[in-house]
């Protein structure tokens, strides 16, 4: 049986841990205090869960790694250009009329399975398929952008 000094020392951790998290809200787990809606827990009981990606951080991800086809500034403004129309840069992002996925809009979404088997839940899976995507068939992102301009699909 823990004592109370146990219980206080870890409800403190825990609303520094998750103050931490909020801070950090890609790369950190949240404490959550809150009743957890697992009924294997106790109400009131710690339950940590991942906390949502941001479109900023994949859109600082998706920068750093253009980078690696020599693609500068003005490639990445035609890329955030083109994935802020086909998704707002949200790795959720699902069209149910073509059932394209993800920030690249890939159609079928499960393409990007060739980049990680992570390709529905992990942002930087998506952006690196995206990127290759792109690469491949356009040669660079102002392409695939003047592309989408004419045919409103890349």
């Amino acid at each position: 049986m823990r004592s109370i000094a146990t219980w206080i020392a870890i409800w403190l951790g825990a609303i520094v841990f998750s103050q931490h998290a909020l801070a950090e809200p890609m790369s950190q787990p949240v404490a959550n205090n809150y009743p957890s809606t697992n009924p294997n827990l106790l109400l009131g009981a710690i339950s940590y869960e991942r906390a949502k990606p941001h479109p900023n951080r994949s859109r600082s991800y998706a920068q750093e790694q253009a980078l690696n086809y020599g693609w500068g500034a003005s490639q990445f403004d035609c890329l955030n250009k083109l994935w802020e129309r086909e998704s707002n840069w949200r790795h959720t992002a699902d069209n149910p009329k073509s059932s394209a996925y993800g920030i690249p809009q890939a159609l079928p979404g499960s393409k990007m399975a060739s980049e990680g088997s992570d390709w529905e839940t992990n942002p930087k899976t998506q952006i690196r398929w995206g990127l290759r995507y792109i690469d491949q068939r356009y040669s660079n992102p102002c392409n695939a952008w003047q592309h989408f301009l004419k045919k409103n699909w890349y």
